[in-house]
């Protein structure tokens, strides 16, 4: 195999000066079958699109790990309120991540962490339960700051 190799070697280096237009253009065909082309931009390019869409699902996987958790801890503190674990663990389950839990605890500072206990019983009666996780979250959030 070794033996080859040199013989290919010397015969593309002896025959290189003589080869024409058509011919150099079947060479970079025979570099595109053997080596995966070499249009170097577009391998850079697909190789940049993969790692974006790898981050994509490394990011989205994270995202979904923080929404596990967050659900187990709003379960403990249904819990810790009175509700039994089934209970707890369904109301937790409504949990998502809206974007808009800033603006509730905004709300819950300015009320205070007293007025979210009212409002968090509100949204259960209303049956609200994505609301309700909110208001729970942001009623810890404020009840410790006002510790403070």
């Amino acid at each position: 195999m070794r033996a080859l190799s040199s013989a290919c070697l010397l015969v593309f280096t002896l025959g290189a000066p003589a080869l024409t237009c058509a011919q150099q253009s079947g060479w970079a065909q025979l570099g595109e079958m053997l080596g995966g082309g070499v249009d170097r931009e577009s391998a850079y390019l697909e190789g940049f699109r993969e790692g974006l869409e790898r981050e994509e699902v490394l990011q989205e996987s994270q995202a979904r790990r923080h929404i596990v958790w967050v659900r187990s801890k709003l379960a403990e503190m249904w819990q810790t309120a009175g509700f039994t674990r089934a209970d707890a663990t369904a109301l937790a389950t409504a949990y998502e991540s809206t974007g808009s839990e800033s603006a509730v605890i905004s709300g819950i500072r300015r009320k205070g962490s007293n007025n979210a206990i009212a409002d968090t019983g509100e949204a259960l009666d209303s049956h609200n339960y994505l609301l309700a996780n909110q208001l729970l979250l942001a009623y810890v959030i404020v009840a410790a700051e006002e510790q403070e």
